[in-house]
Parts: C-alpha cells; sequence; structure tokens
C-alpha cells in the first residue's frame, strides 16, 4: 500500500489505486481533459484556462477492471488562486478526505461504492449536466475501446423520434436518453435529422436537445440551422445561445455582436452565457465595450459588473483585455461609476 504522504495529486491517487480515469472541465462548458494535461494543472505547471467563480469544476469518471465493471464520478470543484493556479491546500484537503473516507489506494469494491461524504468540495450537478457528461464519458470509452460503429447509433432510444417526429412520441424518452444520441451529433444523419426536423420536435425535446448540444462541436450547417431558428423563436434565444458554446463557426460571432449592439438591454441570463460560454468573443475590443455597457447598466448598485469582472478577469487568455478596458480612457460616465466602486470595494482593479 502507498503511503499517503507520497501522493501529492488526484492523478497519483487514482493511478496508485490501479484505476483508469478520464476528467471532463465542466468550468465552462464541457471540454474532455487530457490525463497529462489534467496532471500538469494540478502540478499548477500551467494556469487553469477556464475557471468560474474561483473554481475549476470537474468531473472524474475512475474504474478498476480488476474490481468489477463499474464506473465511478466525482463531481467537484477545487478553488483558483489569483494567477488561475489551483490551490494546492484545497487540493490536499481533498485528498485527505478522499484517503479518509475511501482508504489509502481505494482497492476494494465496497470503499468504492460507500462514494464521498459530504465535504466543501463536492457539488451536485444538474440533471442535464450529468446526463451531458454520462454521455460524452461513454463516447469517450467507445473511442478508447474502438467499438465506435455509426449504425449502432440506430439502436439508441431517441433515434427513430429524432428522425421522424411527427410519426412517433417522445414521452418515453429520458434526457440521457437524447444526451447519448445529442454526443454523436457530428455524424451525418444525426445532424442531417436535427436540421431537417428541429421545428417539429416537442418543445421539451427540443430544450433536451438543445442541452445536449452544449457539450458537442458543431459543425457549420448545424450552427447556422440554431442561429435561424434563434431568429424566429426569441423566447428559446438564450438557450440556443448555450447550445451553440463549442461551435467556432464565424456566425455565431456575429449572432453575440448583433445581441448586443441591437439590444436596448438584455436579461441576467443572456448576459450570463454569454460570459459562462462565448468568453472568448470578449476578447474582442467592440465586443468587450458593447457587453461591459449592458453589464454596467444591469443594476443601480453595480453588484453584476463586480461579479462579472471578478469572474472574467481570472481566465488567463481573457485577463489582458479586462484590464486593458478598466484603463479606456472613453469610458461612459456611469462606466467610470461602477470602476470606481470597483477599485474601492477590492482595493485594487
Amino acid at each position: 500500500m502507498t503511503h499517503p504522504r507520497t501522493i501529492s495529486t488526484i492523478s497519483e491517487f487514482l493511478l496508485h489505486a490501479g484505476t483508469e480515469y478520464m476528467v471532463i472541465d465542466l468550468s465552462r462548458g464541457f471540454h474532455l481533459l487530457d490525463n497529462q494535461e489534467f496532471f500538469e494543472y494540478e502540478n499548477n505547471s500551467i494556469a487553469f484556462p477556464r475557471p468560474r467563480q474561483g473554481h475549476a469544476w470537474l468531473c472524474i469518471m475512475f474504474w478498476n477492471k480488476q474490481l468489477n465493471a463499474e464506473h465511478y464520478i466525482w463531481y467537484i470543484k477545487i478553488p483558483v488562486d489569483e494567477h488561475s493556479l489551483l490551490v494546492s491546500a484545497a487540493r490536499d484537503q481533498f485528498l485527505q478526505i478522499v484517503v479518509t473516507s475511501l482508504g489509502q489506494a481505494a482497492d476494494n469494491q465496497k470503499s468504492l461504492e460507500r462514494g464521498l461524504p459530504d465535504n466543501p468540495f463536492v457539488f451536485t450537478p444538474s440533471q442535464q449536466m450529468r446526463a451531458n457528461c454520462s454521455a460524452l464519458l461513454k463516447q469517450a470509452l467507445l473511442n478508447k475501446e474502438g467499438n465506435f460503429n455509426a449504425e449502432t447509433l440506430k439502436a439508441y432510444p431517441a433515434y427513430t423520434y429524432l428522425n421522424a417526429p411527427r410519426e412517433s412520441t417522445w414521452e418515453y424518452l429520458s434526457i440521457q436518453n437524447i444526451a447519448d444520441l445529442l454526443v454523436f451529433a457530428e455524424q451525418a444523419d444525426i445532424r442531417s435529422a436535427l436540421i431537417q426536423n428541429v421545428k417539429h420536435y416537442s418543445l421539451q425535446v427540443l430544450n433536451c436537445i438543445l442541452g445536449s448540444l452544449e457539450c458537442v462541436n458543431l459543425t457549420k450547417d448545424l450552427s447556422d440551422c440554431l442561429i435561424a431558428l434563434s431568429k424566429e423563436n426569441i423566447q428559446q434565444s438564450t438557450t440556443i445561445l448555450r447550445a451553440l458554446a463549442k461551435s467556432d463557426t464565424p456566425s455565431v460571432e456575429t449572432l453575440i455582436s448583433d445581441i448586443l449592439v441591437k439590444s436596448p438591454t438584455l436579461d441576467l441570463e443572456t448576459l450570463v452565457v454569454i460570459a459562462g460560454r462565448h468568453w472568448q468573443v470578449l476578447s474582442q475590443k467592440p465586443v468587450l465595450r458593447q457587453y461591459m455597457k449592458h453589464v454596467v447598466s444591469f443594476c443601480a448598485d453595480f453588484s453584476l459588473f463586480k461579479g462579472i469582472y471578478a469572474d472574467l478577469v481570472q481566465i488567463p487568455n481573457l485577463r489582458p483585455y479586462i484590464l486593458d478596458y478598466l484603463k479606456e480612457p472613453k469610458l461612459s460616465e456611469i462606466e467610470q461609476q461602477a470602476i470606481a466602486q470597483l477599485v474601492e470595494s477590492t482595493g485594487k482593479p
């Protein structure tokens, strides 16, 4: 048995326990991490790229084929410091909880089945997030083991309804059924079915579809289909914007720019989705300026501005642009007031 003092990272704990594992970064969308990449984050070799609310939000799945066929999942959040590095003391505290609860090597089935006790690092995901993580991990395992076959998708519970919504029922489908199929949305037949039938799905299924697409790298044709739908269906526009989180087509940036420029006011959910899922577009100075104008004017006490600033400034690739914005010479009076309050409350920008 490995002495606990020789284990300094979650990665090492899982390896010493004889498990295989996968990690999804849930901080701002869904990003499957390479194990070496996760190890480097844990060792503070590189800054964590997408912290949210001062934390790295993670889904960790691990399994030990020598014990059983079960897969175990932890949903945890580890704080980051002002440089977006994982706080080692917090990580060590979590590891101590793990070792105390499961044993130093988690080397038996009963210890794994007990799971983790409630602690400050565990969080409860939404039903949609849990379904997306499960679907992503199943897909990754299929790819890893070389067992994926596009023809097998026809046997998935949601396949029939997705292709023929007007001739089939949807009430028997679960969020997990839909997520398991939609994670393959890049496949030609799934993509084609979505584009052809998106206006014919029931509202309940459409919401699940949009929630599932958030973890998929969308192709241009599917992205354009969703953008067109958002312009026709204003009530679904924010949900659709979230579904476009992993689309890299330029039309998404155009959509966000249009929303910011043409809308006199924006609701809280839209502002949060832009910051949480499309923060990359805020590296463009004109987009950032328009976005911050909406955030500053949202509430009189500038509380949203302070929260958004604190959140975005911790993203390493975005931090220089956020700090430059504070130094802009031609800010409006209300923006200057908001920044003055920010500096007064924090002592530094």
